[in-house]
């Protein structure tokens, strides 16, 4: 009897272990799909953007890895932040759709301006905060350009070899100074 039982216990194990082995091929197949899985990271692209007094600047954004007509539109979602910087006491919102740029205009005074806290919302709640959630504005007044003007002396028009007689024409020495951004100040003179 015991060795019926034990005869017995080997037959149903080796009958479920050919059932687990039992090649695949034999198996219908039932349904079949594909599962499409996209991010949806929000970055700031710009870090950092220096423009002229007056200028509009430009933080561009990314979204699932896209920009501007390639980022995927979706209904309701907006690209948020909020400019801080020199005559702003209060934060003022600035928006555009996810993966464009924000175009920061009216900048009025030189400074370093920030556009802070860049965040996706929908309907006014917060989906997502952006990485880095911050971008840093550089205005200056690059082009600022002076001139001055006074008469030359007898001594001096002599000095740049200029002969003054009857027939010469008014002589006017010019001195202008430019100031070029990240460059030091250049004196010119003609």
């Amino acid at each position: 009897m015991k060795r019926r039982a034990r005869q017995r216990s080997a037959s149903l194990i080796l009958s479920a272990l050919a059932l687990l082995v039992a090649p695949a091929s034999r198996a219908d197949v039932v349904t079949t799909a594909a599962l499409k899985i996209q991010g949806a990271g929000f970055q700031v692209i710009t870090t950092t953007a220096t423009v002229q007094l007056g200028s509009t600047a430009l933080i561009q954004t990314s979204f699932g890895g896209l920009q501007n007509d390639a980022a995927p539109l979706l209904d309701g979602v907006v690209a948020v932040g909020d400019l801080v910087g020199p005559g702003i006491a209060t934060p003022v919102e600035v928006t555009t759709a996810p993966g464009h740029a924000f175009q920061v205009a009216g900048l009025s005074q030189e400074g370093v301006y920030y556009l802070q806290n860049i965040r996706l919302t929908s309907a006014g709640q917060l989906l997502q905060m952006a990485v880095p959630s911050l971008a840093i504005i550089k205005v200056t007044n690059a082009l600022n350009a002076s001139v001055t003007v006074r008469q030359l002396t007898a001594d001096e028009l002599r000095a740049r070899g200029i002969s003054v007689d009857p027939s010469s024409y008014d002589v006017v020495g010019l001195t202008t100074r430019e100031t070029l951004p990240d460059l030091a100040q250049n004196a010119f003179r003609y």
